[in-house]
């Protein structure tokens, strides 16, 4: 009856999955870890294994094991994230993306979208895991839509994009991943609209506006599915962010000093701001841009109308609709709502309110939540199937219950470091961020931000030579470059000395290339000139990087020499030379 149930279901997902927001929405955080999914019935244990509920159609087709109804099976080992909706979206712990599952919109990323042919093999999902790409930080999905951050910062996205979600300019679905932008650190996929922030904290988002849940005050650029209006293309929408999460038509973001924002769709108490809203929007309360609702908020989870919030003490939170117990503080709320014959009544909760202790994180989808506690014990509440006990039918827990024990609970990162909220102690960089901004070499890109991921210039490199060196005067104040000839410019000085000293050239007879993204190679060959080392001829870029190596400037570095260097590897190879 179980596996009968389950197909209608998914049958009915086929039907009408895509005519609403979905009901997983995805978040992936460079820092730290997906670990549970409310969607899916799913968790990683703590030896690393992705295990989901017998009755998950998605695991059925590669368990490992032979399992009985009504259990948890061990699909994946080696995981370390995941992401589902009607696809899984799995981060491993080698850096791998694999994906399977529902792939209508291309969400799957194989090249292909499955076909609506029941004779096909390919018909509804992919069947099999399969390897997407490499080099991977972070993963995010909704029902058709998938991101990966990757570990140089960029951000890649494919499926479905009839209304933008996909932020490359155009209407038109991907089976691909295609490059959306750079120094992306978290990623956020609601039930129509993607969000991101990158490493200087600022917040961008893109896709469905016509609720206001791009928070830029209804500013669009295209008409898309539904005749929805949207935005094709990342908007910037605030600064001082570290992470986002998207909700159905509604989005909520915590800032560094742990504040937490929301926008969007201001109904069912989703929002937590009482039902108040900004604006009307035929006849509905939308919020359309960002107004703060809480403070020393550590985590958040938005579903498709509610939110749960972690703070930074441990207390859960919650807000919005509670019709089936998703709140999981008994049902309550403050404000009651029925269906117009009154044969059922439920609340909602238009405030935050607190539930319990001892959290670790939250999962919301459509209808319930899955909160992790802080000794790896998993609770559910709300509306589930045949879950945790095998019945036929929908169950409605309004108070959590345990459904999982040995859960990996997400790492904390470590202290900040130099007043950076992007600097943890437990970076490879962080002793030589702190030596940067003491010495005066290189302070943030904001003041609370250092932004490890973003590329460096050639101005920027040679200026934090420079400045290493003491800021050296050149003995002549007059540029042999065309692009260098602003004496107020930060870099000119830099320019100049480095180029008398032989360190570097321009990238032309008469261009130095100021803009242009400095190279692993490049920066080493700065290094190693600025040391006296030669580095000149043909092989001056495998002079550079064996000169680097045999100094124990590159000691674990992984890179390529072509690759740009991030601020983070400049700073630690200046360091490894020069403190």
């Amino acid at each position: 009856m179980m596996k009968k149930m389950v197909s209608l279901a998914l049958a009915l997902v086929l039907c009408l999955g895509l005519a609403v927001p979905a009901g997983a929405l995805g978040a992936g955080h460079v820092n730290g870890q997906g670990t549970i999914s409310a969607s899916s019935y799913a968790y990683i244990d703590t030896s690393n294994n992705l295990m989901m509920w017998e009755g998950d159609s998605f695991s059925r087709e590669i368990w490992e094991d032979n399992p009985s109804l009504g259990v948890f099976a061990k699909v994946m080992s080696g995981v370390k994230s995941f992401a589902t909706d009607r696809h899984i979206v799995v981060l491993k712990t080698d850096g791998t993306l694999w994906c399977w599952g529902y792939n209508d919109r291309g969400q799957v990323g194989i090249g292909t979208a499955s076909t609506d042919n029941p004779n096909d093999p390919s018909f509804y999902y992919v069947r099999t895991p399969t390897k997407i790409m490499d080099n991977v930080a972070a993963v995010a999905c909704n029902q058709s839509v998938t991101a990966a951050i990757k570990t140089d910062g960029s951000l890649w996205m494919w499926g479905d994009n009839r209304l933008g979600q996909l932020g490359n300019g155009t209407l038109t679905d991907s089976s691909v991943p295609i490059k959306v932008m750079d120094d992306v650190v978290d990623v956020s996929i609601g039930g129509w609209m993607t969000a991101a922030v990158k490493s200087d904290g600022s917040l961008w988002t893109w896709g469905a506006n016509h609720y206001g849940h791009l928070g830029n005050g209804g500013v669009t650029n295209a008409t898309g599915r539904y005749n929805w209006e949207c935005l094709t293309v990342p908007t910037k929408i605030m600064d001082d962010v570290v992470t986002v999460s998207c909700g159905g038509n509604f989005c909520a973001a915590i800032k560094s000093d742990g504040s937490l924002w929301t926008w969007g769709l201001c109904e069912n108490g989703n929002l937590g701001d009482g039902n108040v809203g900004n604006v009307t929007y035929l006849g509905r309360r939308l919020q359309n841009v960002p107004n703060k609702i809480m403070d020393d908020v550590a985590s958040v989870s938005c579903g498709s109308y509610h939110t749960l919030a972690v703070k930074t003490d441990g207390s859960l939170w919650a807000w919005g609709r509670n019709r089936y117990g998703e709140l999981g503080n008994g049902g309550v709320g403050d404000e009651p709502h029925s269906i117009p014959d009154g044969s059922e009544q439920w609340f909602h909760q238009t405030v935050p309110t607190r539930v319990m202790d001892g959290i670790a994180e939250v999962d919301c989808c459509e209808n319930r939540s899955f909160i992790l506690k802080t000794d790896g014990t998993l609770l559910v509440c709300g509306q589930t199937y045949g879950f945790p006990v095998d019945t036929d039918g929908s169950v409605n827990y309004t108070t959590p219950v345990k459904v999982a024990n040995n859960v990996l609970v997400p790492a904390k990162p470590s202290p900040t470091v130099a007043g950076f909220s992007d600097v943890h102690e437990s970076d490879y960089f962080a002793e030589a961020v702190a030596w940067a901004k003491d010495s005066g070499i290189t302070g943030g890109t904001t003041a609370t931000t250092f932004s490890p991921a973003s590329t460096v210039t050639r101005a920027q490199a040679v200026t934090f030579l420079w400045r290493a060196a003491g800021s050296p005067q050149p003995s002549t104040t007059v540029s042999p470059f065309s692009d260098v000839t602003d004496p107020s410019a930060y870099y000119y000085n830099a320019v100049l000395w480095a180029a008398e000293q032989g360190i570097t050239t321009g990238v032309t007879a008469t261009t130095f290339g100021t803009s242009s993204a400095v190279a692993y190679d490049q920066m080493l060959a700065f290094l190693a000139r600025a040391a006296g080392a030669e580095t000149g001829g043909g092989s001056w870029s495998d002079a550079a990087i064996r000169w680097a190596a045999d100094n124990g400037l590159t000691d674990g570095l992984t890179f390529s020499a072509k690759a740009a260097c991030p601020r983070s590897d400049v700073v630690f190879c200046l360091w490894k030379q020069l403190a």
